[in-house]
């Protein structure tokens, strides 16, 4: 016989996780955008730099960057985040 409860709180259980690994991933995400913008102000200005299309759309590429990084595995940000996470849910 198929316990009922067992699956529901099993299936409540992996969306917990799934949604636990996209919110740790998009802290992740939205440090590396923080971190980015302070290494992105090199100085050096060449004839293809700078300007208003780099201001309005830089903060597009910096997190297009941060979101690729992530996605190759990150700094580990968001994989400690998710498992101190995770594991204090599980104690509860």
């Amino acid at each position: 016989m198929v316990d009922i409860a067992a699956l529901n709180a099993s299936d409540q259980s992996v969306d917990h996780k799934r949604r636990l690994k996209e919110v740790t991933q998009e802290l992740e995400i939205s440090f590396l955008v923080e971190f980015l913008k302070h290494t992105d102000k090199t100085g050096n200005a060449t004839a293809f730099s700078g300007g208003v299309g780099e201001q309005q759309f830089g903060s597009f590429l910096r997190e297009e960057r941060a979101r690729l990084v992530v996605e190759a595995g990150g700094i580990g940000l968001a994989e400690r985040l998710f498992n101190s996470l995770n594991s204090s849910h599980e104690i509860i």
